[in-house]
C-alpha cells in the first residue's frame, strides 16, 4: 500500500519497498525517469508500535555509559542515518513519419518522356513510412483516401501480381485492393476511393503483419485523373 513510514522492525527483521512508476502518455523516445529511494532510520518503541520515529543522530563523542549512533560514510553519509538506491527506466518506444510523392507516368496526349496531370492522365504515388525511434512499431494500418478526381487504378502494376506494391528492406511484395476485395491479403479499397495498407501477402501462409523498423516501408499505387465529362 501507500506508505509514509515503515512502522518499528523487530531486531534482524526486514521489510521489501515497491515503488511504482507511472508512465506519462507524453513521453517520447528516448527520454528517461530516474527514481531515488532513500530510507532514514528512526528510533522506534514497541516493534511495531503505529507510529514513526524520530531520526537518529549520530553520536558526537564516545560515551562508556550510552550505546553510540556511528554511521558509516561507505553507506551514504556521516551526518544521517540515511541510505538510498537509484533505479529507472527508458522509454523505447517507435516515432513514424509518413511522406507523400507524386510523379505523372503518362498521359493520353503527349509523347513522352514528360507527361502532364491533365484528364485521363496516370499518377503513380508513393507513401513513405519512416521510423526514427528506437523501437518497431508493430501492425502499422494506413490509409489514404483519394481526392474525387482521382480513379484508382484496380489493374496489376508493372512487373507485379498487384495493384499496390509493399517495399521493405529491398523486397518487394504485391496485394490487390478491389471493389470486391474481402482484405485477405491486407490490402483493401472502401467505397472505390478509400485504400488501407495493414498487412502484406503471403502466398505460402497468412498474413505477415506491417511492421516498420529500420528499414522504410515503401508502398506505391496508381490512379487515373477523371477524364469523365
Amino acid at each position: 500500500g501507500d506508505l509514509s513510514f515503515v512502522d518499528g522492525l523487530a531486531e534482524d527483521a526486514s521489510v521489501q519497498i515497491a515503488v511504482l512508476a507511472d508512465a506519462p502518455i507524453t513521453l517520447t523516445d528516448g527520454q528517461f525517469a530516474h527514481i531515488r529511494l532513500t530510507a532514514t532510520a528512526g528510533n522506534s518503541g514497541a516493534a511495531p508500535d503505529g507510529s514513526e520515529g524520530a531520526a537518529l543522530a549520530p553520536s558526537a563523542t564516545d560515551d562508556p555509559t550510552l550505546v553510540d549512533n556511528v554511521f558509516d560514510p561507505a553507506v551514504d553519509n556521516t551526518t544521517n542515518a540515511q541510505a538510498s538506491a537509484d533505479d529507472g527506466y527508458a522509454v523505447v518506444a517507435a516515432a513514424l513519419t509518413v511522406t507523400k510523392a507524386a510523379a505523372v507516368i503518362s498521359d493520353p496526349i503527349s509523347p513522352g518522356p514528360d507527361f502532364f496531370a491533365i484528364p485521363g492522365a496516370i499518377v503513380e504515388y508513393t507513401l513513405t513510412l519512416s521510423n526514427t525511434g528506437s523501437a518497431t512499431a508493430e501492425n502499422v494500418s494506413i490509409s489514404d483516401a483519394l481526392e474525387a478526381a482521382l480513379i484508382f487504378e484496380a489493374g496489376n502494376l508493372p512487373a507485379g501480381t498487384g495493384n499496390i506494391s509493399i517495399e521493405i528492406a529491398g523486397t518487394t511484395t504485391y496485394c490487390i485492393a478491389d471493389a470486391l476485395d474481402a482484405n485477405s491479403d491486407g490490402c483493401t479499397l472502401t467505397g472505390g476511393d478509400t485504400l488501407t495498407i495493414a498487412g502484406i501477402d503471403e502466398s505460402s501462409g497468412p498474413i505477415v503483419p506491417l511492421d516498420v523498423g529500420a528499414d522504410d516501408v515503401t508502398i506505391t499505387f496508381r490512379a487515373m485523373i477523371d477524364d469523365s465529362p
